[in-house]
């Protein structure tokens, strides 16, 4: 380590889950900083841990061989100007891909990001972004009725 101060950093903690609530393992993870690949782990254990720097939005990519690859959003900004909790914890749930695969627009629907998680000043702490969830959720459902319906466009 050099001389120069570190940027505070977030320490990032989650665990993948299948839909029946149990832990996966041997997971691709890839951390995107700002949209460039800064760091790749192969095999991962149950336990996830990455440190994240502040100011910055960062894009973690779950893969596994069988389930659809899923995407975190995570903005560290304003991490430097205030006090803050260092620390993230999260569950991450993954589907099985054979469960949508025959949905024409399965993968452009879970192409986006599931969630988008932010620092918020008032609770000086994590939070979802509650629209972008939301916003999420309706177009998986929305992808399923018109599945159901056998509309053919999204």
């Amino acid at each position: 380590m050099t001389g120069i101060s570190q940027r505070p950093s977030v320490k990032v903690q989650f665990k993948a889950i299948d839909e029946a609530q149990n832990l996966l393992r041997g997971m691709e993870i890839r951390l995107y900083k700002e949209n460039v690949l800064v760091d790749e782990v192969c095999d991962a254990p149950t336990k996830v841990k990455l440190a994240l720097d502040d100011s910055a939005f960062y894009t973690i990519e779950i893969a596994l061989e069988t389930f659809i690859t899923k995407r975190i959003v995570i903005d560290t900004e304003h991490l430097d100007e205030i006090k803050r909790k260092n620390q993230l914890k999260f569950e991450v749930e993954l589907h099985r891909e054979e469960d949508y695969k025959h949905l024409e627009a399965y993968q452009e629907v879970f192409d986006y990001p599931a969630v988008m998680i932010e620092y918020d000043t008032l609770s000086n702490d994590f939070i979802y972004n509650e629209e972008y969830r939301i916003n999420t959720r309706n177009a998986i459902e929305r992808m399923l009725i018109q599945s159901k319906r056998g509309d053919v466009a999204f």
